[in-house]
């Protein structure tokens, strides 16, 4: 209870959301609160996952994801993420945006490279948001900033739990020769809230 009590300081203090969280009502979006997660794969974190729901975003709390493949080497770390989901009554509303950082180290060696897949779910429809591929020689760091198309969930004459899902795969191939390693790893999205991987905004329609 500590970590989450700091974490709803930060929260505060960066203005993510006002210090009185009651104040926050679930017409304008998701009601404030912490939702359980569960978490399931060989790459996810050591330690436990939790989200926050606040108006229209969803954050979720864990540790840095990570892989590393040495000299012909094949690594491969993959997560799967999934928490309920209380929308109000009222709207239709669907994920519109993912965003996550991350950073990779390529060697500048013939066979060294990386990959990052996640899928996306949300009620009952799901698909492949964000692919990327960094060659011989990155070695920097990189944001992704991905909108989401998935379709809505129809709350319109009453309320409805569903269920929201991310499912990450990072996967390193290791140099042809020589001693370098190939690291690729999702790290925090914001310095201030040290364990944000993920923060996913939702969009909110009135209902006719």
């Amino acid at each position: 209870m500590k970590l989450e009590h700091a974490f709803l300081g930060l929260l505060a203090a960066s203005g993510i959301v006002t210090a009185n969280v009651q104040a926050v009502k679930a017409e304008e979006g998701f009601a404030f609160k912490r939702v359980p997660v569960i978490v399931n794969g060989s790459g996810c974190p050591p330690g436990s996952a939790f989200g926050i729901v606040n108006g229209n975003s969803v954050s979720i709390i864990f540790s840095e994801m990570y892989t590393e493949a040495a000299r012909r080497e094949f690594k491969r770390a993959s997560c799967n993420i999934r928490m309920k989901l209380d929308v109000p009554s009222g709207y239709t509303v669907q994920p519109v945006n993912l965003r996550y950082l991350g950073y990779a180290n390529i060697p500048n060696v013939s066979g060294a490279r990386s990959t990052l897949n996640t899928f996306a779910s949300f009620g009952a429809s799901g698909g492949w948001v964000d692919r990327s591929n960094f060659g011989p020689g990155f070695q920097s760091d990189f944001e992704r900033n991905v909108d989401i198309a998935l379709s809505a969930v129809n709350a319109c004459t009453r309320p409805v739990t569903t269920n929201f899902g991310i499912n990450t795969n990072i996967s390193a191939w290791g140099p042809r020769s020589g001693d370098e390693v190939t690291s690729m790893g999702i790290d925090t999205v914001d310095v201030t809230l040290e364990d944000v991987i993920y923060r996913i905004e939702f969009g909110f329609i009135p209902c006719s």
